[in-house]
């Protein structure tokens, strides 16, 4: 049964995953947006935008890894606690993972553009 609810949290972690990934090629294609998910996933595999059919493959693979770790946790924190209000911490639990992505995206960038503006200074 413990091992059903892991597997269970795995898998809608990589449906999770797959649905974003869908979502982000249909807006990218319609000229919604210029990037998607899988872009952000290039750039975290291997540190800058990089094209081609290795790193989208790579991309992807990074992406279904993360959100598959993810829903484990997430299925572990219910088998600790309970199954009872699971939409309401569902929905606790995406909001901190947003808010905590957010603060690290946000706090690497800031630390990139000081590095930036610490070489063109020396320049």
């Amino acid at each position: 049964m413990k091992n059903d609810r892991i597997t269970g949290g795995a898998i809608a972690g990589i449906i999770g995953a797959i649905v974003q990934d869908v979502y982000g090629i249909i807006v990218k294609a319609t000229g919604l947006t210029k990037v998607a998910f899988i872009d952000f996933a290039k750039v975290i595999a291997f540190g800058k935008p990089t094209p081609g059919i290795i790193a989208t493959i790579t991309g992807t693979l990074a992406h279904l890894t993360l959100e598959m770790i993810l829903g484990t946790i997430f299925a572990l924190i219910i088998m600790k606690s309970s199954s009872k209000y699971f939409l309401l911490k569902s929905l606790g639990y995406g909001a901190a993972l947003s808010f905590i992505g957010a603060l690290v995206f946000g706090l690497f960038n800031g630390y990139a553009l000081k590095l930036i503006q610490d070489k063109t200074s020396l320049v």
